[in-house]
């Protein structure tokens, strides 16, 4: 996830589609299109700095269900990468 933070501009995003309008790694932008608007939610609010607790709370969800998606979403990104060769 520290690659998408590093991929987005200066601006902070506001939206998840802002979020993917800002990625400027194409190869991260192919994987992050294929990901469920859940997961690119909680994403971008550790992006806007929000602890788990507080996106759970937020989005409704536990907390276990957070870190779940995003060690999901970041084994997505390395397996991509490494299929990749990158």
């Amino acid at each position: 996830l520290d690659t998408v933070a590093a991929s987005t501009d200066q601006a902070e995003p506001k939206t998840v589609q802002d979020f993917l309008d800002h990625i400027e790694n194409q190869e991260l932008y192919h994987v992050l299109i294929t990901v469920d608007r859940l997961t690119l939610q909680i994403v971008l609010m550790k992006i806007q700095g929000y602890s788990t607790h507080e996106i759970a709370r937020y989005l409704k969800i536990t907390e276990k269900a957070v870190y779940r998606r995003m060690d999901r979403l970041k084994e997505k990104i390395k397996k991509y990468f490494n299929m990749r060769g990158n």
